[in-house]
């Protein structure tokens, strides 16, 4: 037998083995278009993507989702340093997000492709989170944060 101390074993189970194959889910979201959530990849280095629920579709997950957010995006804010509402659903199965590399305000109209919509300013000097978007698209009410220069963020 073994006479080592309680808890201090060695044992195959990890913290790795428990998280790195696991998805996280939240931030579900529903309109006139379908069913999104925000799903969190450890084994993509924590790659946050914004996912449709299109169970019957070919590329569909085992979660019955495809992603809709471009793969080159982690959809992610730094908004109050811990994040806020990272994603909002836009008119017609747009997808309005913040991306964490550059905390920029992007566009997914679900072609794969997405368009940033935020001024010129240096990466990261704004950070956009919790959007409200009007009935027609037309506009977008959200946090806002300075972190340049003369931020007072």
């Amino acid at each position: 037998g073994d006479d080592s101390p309680y808890g201090s074993w060695p044992s195959p189970i990890t913290a790795k083995f428990i998280t790195g194959s696991s998805v996280g889910l939240g931030s579900l979201k529903v309109d006139s278009s379908g069913l999104y959530w925000l799903e969190s990849r450890p084994q993509e280095g924590g790659r946050n993507v914004v996912v449709r629920y299109v169970p019957d579709d070919p590329e569909a997950s085992e979660r019955g989702g495809i992603e809709v957010t471009p793969k080159e995006n982690n959809v992610r804010t730094r908004v109050h340093e811990y994040g806020g509402g990272a994603f909002q659903l836009h008119k017609g199965g747009g997808i309005l997000f913040s991306d964490f590399k550059t905390q920029r305000l992007h566009l997914a109209l679900g072609d794969g492709q997405a368009t940033v919509i935020t001024d010129k300013a240096p990466d990261g000097q704004y950070r956009y989170a919790d959007y409200d978007v009007s009935a027609d698209g037309g506009s977008v009410v959200c946090v806002r944060e300075d972190h340049g220069p003369e931020g007072k963020a």
